[in-house]
């Protein structure tokens, strides 16, 4: 029997982050959490911290980002590094649900297609408000079930990703079960062709190419890899139907 390789772990091993809406829903995310220079940032999930490096440069803020895998905290670093904004960025090892620092150290946490991997929900946001000062807010992008789909599509989605998506008012319960005030919950549709290409913006050329080469070796030289491709055309292709994404705000009690 081939061993499994997870969707997260897949990611963290060619070095792709996906970000469901692009930079446009990068650019919202920051607008609705207020982030501008003075800014502090934590980014829980930043992944190889592409969002991390183009807030730091685009805001002139300082934004620490965390990451359940080394692997990803390293590639963050060199990110960093190529963008010129090492000097405006951290990063390091950490658990979102069991934050590192101390109480109301954050103007804004945000988090981009990462909440629906963490197991408890209910803790981290309990720990994202802790290390928000008062005033500050939590955003969040994630995938949603726009339409009501079939019970068999969503339990072959979270299967897939090993993960739990919601509808967007589960999203947005999240938020109000927390006690956050003047929460926004906006919705949208997928455009396939927008998501590719906006994959490809959130790279420069040489380091999508980068990504796209040890995808590929992955394909032809890992079993794995080709299990979790396998995995994925088995999903119904109706899906696409029922699919979307929203970007969520909250704002902590002053």
């Amino acid at each position: 029997m081939t061993e499994k390789i997870s969707y997260f772990e897949f990611q963290a091993e060619i070095g792709a982050t996906k970000h469901i809406g692009g930079i446009e829903a990068t650019d919202r995310l920051a607008e609705l959490c207020r982030i501008k220079k003075e800014s502090r940032v934590l980014e829980v999930g930043c992944g190889v911290g592409l969002t991390s490096a183009y807030l730091a440069d685009k805001f002139g803020c300082r934004v620490t980002g965390i990451d359940i895998s080394r692997g990803m905290i390293e590639k963050a670093k060199e990110t960093a590094g190529n963008e010129g904004v090492y000097d405006k960025t951290e990063f390091m090892v950490a658990d979102a649900q069991e934050l590192p620092f101390e109480n109301e150290s954050f103007d804004a946490v945000i988090l981009e297609s990462v909440m629906a991997f963490i197991p408890d929900r209910k803790k981290a946001m309990k720990e994202f408000i802790r290390v928000l000062r008062p005033g500050g807010y939590v955003g969040i992008t994630e995938a949603a079930w726009i339409k009501e789909p079939p019970e068999e599509y969503k339990k072959k989605m979270n299967e897939f990703v090993e993960g739990n998506i919601l509808d967007p008012e589960g999203w947005k319960s999240l938020f109000m079960d927390a006690g956050l005030e003047d929460i926004t919950a906006e919705t949208h549709e997928i455009d396939m062709k927008a998501e590719l290409w906006n994959g490809i913006r959130r790279w420069s050329i040489i380091e999508y190419l980068k990504v796209q080469y040890r995808f590929w070796k992955g394909i032809f030289t890992k079993p794995t890899y080709r299990r979790l491709i396998a995995d994925s055309l088995k999903l119904p292709l109706g899906m696409i139907r029922y699919w979307g994404y929203g970007v969520y705000s909250g704002r902590k009690k002053s």
